[in-house]
């Protein structure tokens, strides 16, 4: 059984690594048994590699990474116990990885560092994962982001990361409640997130602390969230969080068992553009539509 590969670090051209454990049961290769990427020790893999950035670095051209389906995988050295990888001072980095899509490695605990990335998707993943280490505000590349956990989210990378982050999904988090648990990240990209898509949190039952934040969202869709009603928790009378949706010009309402009326703060959105509504118990329209000039 495959239980690591050949030292890929040797590749100093490979522009784009997929390595995915989804293969027919009768073929003798199973990436699925990987327990790791490489055979060696993190000091013996990076063995002569200069300064981060510089053409001898780790992985110099390395853009694109998908980890998929590798249920076995632990880290990416063999060599090396728990505690060196999981002090990122030790970890090298990826200088220029720009796409990372890590999914169903729930044994994945560490790997290099990935300060460059700026677009993230990760899904079923070990809760002591670490993207990123600590970084200066403003230098962050993030851009995209899609998770399936945002508790797992915030404990892989810094706050910093999201400053400048252009689109989030949040998608089968079957642990989220509030949007206000994450305040800070919302607060951290209010002024640059445009595109928010929150898809089957059966538990989210309240938007509030979250939403109002966000000043700069253009798009945003809430698809299959059963405990969400019309106001949802926490909805101020002053119609918090919808009137501090400035920028909004598409809204989505998807299955949403427990919306029998639309929001009475919606009647601020006076940018909104693009408004759909399907499968939901929605029983009228309000009266106050019409104030919704840009429909």
């Amino acid at each position: 059984k495959l239980k690591h590969l050949a030292v890929l670090g040797k590749l100093p051209k490979l522009k784009s690594l997929t390595i995915n454990g989804q293969w027919p049961a009768w073929v003798d290769f199973q990436p699925s048994d990987l327990e790791y990427i490489e055979n060696t020790t993190m000091s013996g893999s990076c063995s002569g590699v200069r300064a981060f950035g510089s053409e001898d670095s780790f992985f110099p051209s390395l853009e694109k990474l998908k980890l998929r389906d590798l249920s076995n995988l632990k880290g990416w050295w063999s060599g090396d116990n728990n505690s060196d990888q999981e002090d990122g001072r030790l970890l090298p980095a990826f200088p220029r990885l720009s796409h990372l899509t890590i999914r169903d490695c729930p044994s994945l605990a560490s790997m290099p560092l990935c300060p460059t990335v700026e677009d993230l998707k990760i899904s079923y993943c070990n809760v002591n994962l670490r993207i990123m280490e600590s970084i200066k505000s403003g230098n962050s590349k993030l851009r995209t982001v899609s998770t399936d956990n945002m508790a797992h989210l915030r404990a892989a990378l810094p706050i910093e990361a999201f400053q400048g982050l252009n689109s989030m999904s949040i998608k089968w988090d079957w642990e989220l409640e509030k949007l206000s648990e994450f305040e800070v990240v919302f607060r951290c990209c209010s002024s640059s997130l445009q595109q928010l898509c929150i898809f089957d949190c059966p538990l989210l039952k309240s938007v509030t602390g979250g939403l109002e934040h966000l000043t700069a969202l253009e798009s945003l869709v809430l698809n299959c969230m059963p405990s969400l009603s019309e106001a949802g928790e926490g909805v101020e009378d002053d119609g918090t969080p919808w009137r501090c949706l400035h920028s909004l010009r598409s809204l989505k309402f998807r299955y949403m068992q427990n919306m029998v009326k639309l929001p009475n703060g919606m009647r601020y959105l006076t940018t909104l553009e693009d408004l759909r509504i399907e499968s939901t118990e929605l029983e009228s329209l309000p009266e106050w539509m019409p104030e919704l000039t840009s429909l």
